[in-house]
């Protein structure tokens, strides 16, 4: 059995990620979802400072708010909550880039 991570505060993106299930991947992508309650500044400060991640922006529309970070090799999209119905229908506004 695998040994349960108590925190990722350097994430590994040198790694191979798994399509299976990954604990520490879980972990990761809840302390993203997390982090996008923050503001811009510390989101920013904490992805391209001590996540490494190169590519970042922000993204503010509405009441929605998320960010994408990465880099050549990984991508990681995060949104706030839903609180409104008008929240709702900007969450559904997505364009293929």
């Amino acid at each position: 059995m695998k040994r349960v991570p108590q925190q990722v505060n350097s994430p590994d993106f040198g790694k191979t990620f798994s399509r299976e299930f990954d604990l520490g991947n879980a972990l990761l992508l809840a302390r993203a979802s997390n982090l996008a309650y923050e503001d811009e500044t510390k989101i920013r400060r904490q992805v391209t400072g001590e996540w490494g991640l190169a590519d970042f922006r922000f993204f503010n529309k509405g009441d929605s708010q998320a960010f994408l970070a990465g880099s050549e090799k990984h991508l990681i999209l995060a949104f706030r909550g839903t609180e409104s119905k008008r929240d709702a229908v900007n969450d559904l506004d997505l364009i293929k880039v």
